[in-house]
């Protein structure tokens, strides 16, 4: 859940970020019951929310809004989004109800090319 700061500094009670193009407060949801399961075809779109909102939420401080952009447009390929997920084959962190809260992958020769947190679940 993302809401509008009327303050202009980060501030530990609201996890707020700033930056000079985003300003945003984010309240943390809890989630019950965590499970992590593989990837279903039909997780893309989930799963880009997740990858997009960690990108340009946790990641604003530390990159220009051209860069956010760059990594995670606001209007993806959906044909190749879905070709990279499927090729991934992602380890999906879902709550209890189903709603995913993180996906990362691990690749036979060890290499991780995608490890994202949604917002609202970061530290948990």
């Amino acid at each position: 859940q993302i809401k509008k700061c009327f303050h202009n500094r980060p501030c530990a009670l609201h996890r707020c970020h700033a930056s000079a193009a985003n300003h945003f407060c984010q309240t943390q949801s809890i989630c019950q019951a965590m499970h992590v399961r593989s990837y279903r075809p039909g997780d893309e779109i989930a799963l880009w929310q997740v990858f997009h909102d960690a990108v340009h939420q946790l990641a604003a401080n530390h990159y220009s809004h051209e860069q956010l952009d760059a990594w995670a447009p606001q209007r993806p390929d959906w044909t190749q989004w879905r070709q990279r997920i499927q090729a991934l084959q992602p380890f999906v962190a879902v709550c209890d109800n189903d709603q995913a809260m993180a996906y990362a992958d691990l690749q036979a020769n060890g290499y991780i090319d995608h490890f994202f947190v949604a917002p609202q679940y970061g530290r948990q």
